[in-house]
């Protein structure tokens, strides 16, 4: 009997504390959300598309530049690192916001009142 009633008790102390839901005991899932958003965060633009083709277009041709192309480590760094770079912060925030489970919330039960109605 006396491990029934600390058994319920200990139900009763997991609902008074909000463990209603089950908790996120480790970080791996966001960090490997984070490490998939990270290259995505922010998408490029037509317009810098069409000027990273125009670039590497630039770079074939073999009369201006017979050492190959001088525009490769530029557009490798815009599409990798400086793309990165210019993610906006709140991208990120979101996302975590949206993978952490937030705690329910309480319900407030009011008493009823009595509006003083026919007598």
């Amino acid at each position: 009997m006396n491990q029934n009633a600390n058994a319920n008790a200990d139900k009763i102390q997991s609902v008074l504390n909000g463990h209603l839901f089950p908790e996120v005991q480790n970080v791996a899932g966001l960090k490997q959300v984070l490490e998939f958003m990270e290259p995505v965060a922010q998408p490029l633009s037509q317009r810098q598309i069409k000027a990273l083709l125009f670039l590497e277009e630039l770079g074939q041709n073999k009369r201006l530049h017979p050492d190959g192309n001088p525009y490769e480590n530029l557009i490798k760094k815009i599409t990798g690192v400086y793309k990165k770079a210019v993610a906006p912060v709140s991208v990120f925030l979101e996302t975590m916001e949206q993978v952490i489970p937030k705690p329910p919330k309480p319900i407030i039960m009011a008493e009823k009142v009595d509006k003083g109605g026919k007598r």
